[in-house]
Formats: C-alpha cells, structure tokens, sequence
C-alpha cells in the first residue's frame, strides 16, 4: 500500500507538472501556473522506478473526485485499462 501522504517525487516530474498548473502567482516568487488560484490533488500511480502498474486504477479514482483530471504519462499504447479509465 503506498503512503497517501508521502509526497515524494524521484524524478520531480509530477511537481513540475503541477507547478506549471497552479504555482501560486502574483506573490513575488517564482513563476505563476497558468491556474494559480486552483485547488489540486495529487494521486501517485508510479513507483520510484517509473512503473505504473496502478495508472489506471489511480485515473478512475481521480476522475470520480476532480472534474479535471492531467495525466502526465507518455509512450507506446496502454491498452484497454487505461482508455476504460
């Protein structure tokens, strides 16, 4: 079972994604997302290894939370469990 308050993120591409999304803006600091007043929720489907055995499974869930959901995954086809997510 993974640690839903473990926040850590090995490659840092999920905090980079979601900085881009809603980095908070007109604070003096940094750069501004491009929602910076949204509210996010993050949901970690890959290990540490860049495995995303439960990709799908956390998709469905984020989908049944969030009217928007991103998902920042590429390469060839998933196959059917990530189209049915």
């Amino acid at each position: 079972m993974v640690d839903p308050l473990a926040f850590d993120d090995a490659n840092s591409h999920g905090t980079h994604v979601a900085g881009t999304i809603g980095a908070v803006g007109n604070n003096g600091l940094g750069v501004a997302g491009v929602n910076w007043t949204v509210d996010m929720t993050s949901v970690r489907t890959c290990d540490f290894r860049g495995s995303c055995g439960t990709a799908p499974e956390g998709m469905a869930y984020a989908g049944g939370q969030a009217r928007v959901v991103n998902v920042s995954l590429g390469g060839p086809g998933k196959g059917d469990a990530y189209a049915d997510a």
